[in-house]
C-alpha cells in the first residue's frame, strides 16, 4: 500500500469504527515517500482518543516510523494509556517502544503499533468490535 492509500485506509478504518463518535482530523500530510495523521477522535462512551502517526513508504509498504497513541477519561485529564516510541526509557526491553498506563505511572515494554492496530485494541477493551 502507497502512503496515499495507507493514509487513506486510516481515515475509512477510522469511519468504520462503531466506537468512534466524532472525528476531528488536526493534521495530515503525505508524499510518495513517507505520510503523517494526526487525529483526535470521541468515543460514543466519551473517552478520548488522540492518534499521531509518521510512517514511510520502505520495500513496498508503509511502515510506522513514530507515533504516539493516547487514550484519555471523558475528562481527558485522566490517561489510560499512552504508545509511544519516544526515546525516554533506554532500561525496557524493545527500546523505544512502551505503553504508559493509569496516569503515566506505570510504563511497559510494548512493540510498533500502527493507527489501525490501536483502533482495534480498543475497541476490543471497551467490548465495541466492529461489525
Amino acid at each position: 500500500m502507497k502512503p496515499q492509500e495507507y493514509l487513506n485506509f486510516i481515515k475509512t478504518r477510522i469511519k468504520s469504527s462503531q466506537m468512534i463518535f466524532i472525528t476531528r482530523i488536526l493534521k495530515e500530510k503525505v508524499t510518495t515517500k513517507d505520510g503523517y495523521i494526526r487525529v483526535k477522535l470521541v468515543l460514543n462512551n466519551g473517552q478520548f482518543l488522540e492518534l499521531m502517526e509518521y510512517f514511510v513508504w520502505e520495500r513496498d509498504r508503509c511502515i510506522t516510523d513514530t507515533y504516539r497513541y493516547e487514550w484519555m477519561d471523558e475528562s481527558q485529564k485522566v490517561l489510560i494509556k499512552r504508545w509511544d516510541n519516544i526515546a525516554h526509557l533506554p532500561e525496557l526491553a524493545n527500546f523505544p517502544h512502551h505503553i504508559h498506563g493509569g496516569m503515566g505511572k506505570s510504563v511497559m515494554p510494548s512493540q510498533t503499533l500502527s493507527i489501525i492496530e490501536v483502533i482495534e485494541i480498543i475497541e476490543k477493551e471497551v467490548g465495541m468490535l466492529r461489525v
